[in-house]
């Protein structure tokens, strides 16, 4: 059974890349973050990991990843979180670490690091569940 990515882009563009680029695996899409909540209440196990754009409107990728690790469901709140973005604030790096960020990617992605980190965030979450 493929492994399923949960991808939250604001930008369509960015979305397909990503999700192109993640092929082998079975892909969600959210536009924001709220969409992302609704998609993970709607099947909280069935999402094996989130990787979510930083900076977005209405909901930050910081909000979101919050809003999960505090969710009442521990299939929800335990779902490994990677963060993609240009940002380069160690400060919010920190923060977003604290509370329960799973990895961090920066923008534009090296391929092999991009992929290696998204294999690596789902193995770990394996041997979780």
């Amino acid at each position: 059974m493929k492994k399923k990515i949960l991808i939250v882009e604001d930008m369509q563009a960015v979305r397909n890349v990503i999700a192109n680029a993640l092929n082998e695996y079975e892909i969600v899409t959210a536009s924001y973050g709220l969409e992302a909540l609704k998609i993970l209440d709607e099947s909280p196990s069935s999402i094996d990991l989130v990787l979510s754009d930083y900076n977005m409107p209405n909901m930050s990728g910081m909000k979101l990843l919050t809003k999960i690790r505090k969710h009442a469901n521990s299939d929800i709140a335990d779902v490994p979180f990677i963060m993609l973005t240009t940002e380069r604030d160690i400060k919010k790096k920190k923060k977003a670490k604290d509370a329960g960020l799973t990895d961090w990617i920066e923008k534009p992605y090296n391929y092999e690091v991009f992929k290696g980190k998204i294999r690596h965030a789902l193995n770990k979450s394996e041997k979780v569940k």
